[in-house]
């Protein structure tokens, strides 16, 4: 079944779809991540010696994340209207839509640590810090960058089992359908994410965890699209008043 989307859910359809691959952009180009001269991301001197080799790539890095994630928090804000109060799954959907926005929004935050990083890194002699601390400081951002990802990466994950079981619940009585068996698989990997999580957080096994972190995120970026797809469509379950 659909509905008439409204302009408004359209908009928020299409930032979701295009914020989705932004954020993958943006960590292919991460200097130190995946791709651009990759480095365990508790080797925290050769990741900020990849930052400083390639300040300009972190900075557009940055720049995609910071666009990525100001789409999907309008997105997420307008699923918040659409999906209302008035079943279990509408309220799970909203008690996920909270952490997520705030995962965002702390990413967004983090992006100017990742500036400064790069900045001391590539041009530490311009900023008066005496040359033998510039590094020590840069190395210092560097490790509060990964523990603030690891934290912001567990109210992700928290809020990505919420949702997706919510948006499953809304779109139970739905025959077929490939987003709510997405959302429910959604649901069974962020859950999954939360207890390896926890499970690598007690062994203290920290480059496990920002790589769980990392691909639990990753994985997000499919159900993205496909909500942003249905909200554009007006699809059952995602259209005002429904």
């Amino acid at each position: 079944m659909e509905m008439q989307a409204t302009p408004a859910t359209r908009m928020a359809g299409i930032t979701l779809i295009v914020s989705a691959p932004l954020t993958l952009i943006g960590i292919v180009l991460m200097p130190g991540s995946a791709v651009v001269e990759p480095a365990d991301p508790m080797d925290i001197a050769r990741v900020v010696d990849a930052i400083s080799d390639n300040a300009r790539l972190q900075h557009v890095s940055s720049l995609l994340a910071i666009l990525s994630g100001t789409l999907a928090l309008f997105a997420l804000f307008t699923l918040w209207r659409v999906v209302g109060d008035s079943s279990w799954g509408d309220g799970l959907v909203r008690a996920g839509i909270l952490p997520l926005a705030l995962f965002f929004a702390a990413m967004i935050l983090l992006q100017g640590v990742n500036h400064m990083i790069a900045h001391l890194a590539a041009h530490g002699e311009g900023t008066g810090i005496p040359e033998a601390s510039v590094h020590s400081m840069a190395w210092t951002l560097q490790a509060v960058r990964v523990g603030f990802f690891i934290a912001a990466s567990w109210v992700s994950a928290l809020g990505l089992t919420a949702l997706g079981l919510g948006m499953f619940l809304r779109l139970r009585s739905e025959p077929g359908g490939a987003l709510k068996v997405v959302s429910l698989a959604l649901a069974a990997a962020a859950g999954a994410a939360v207890i390896m999580l926890l499970i690598a957080d007690h062994v203290h096994t920290l480059s496990m965890l920002y790589k769980l972190a990392l691909l639990h995120s990753l994985a997000a970026t499919v159900w993205y699209v496909m909500v942003g797809m249905a909200l554009c469509k007006g699809s059952h379950g995602l259209a005002p008043g429904q």
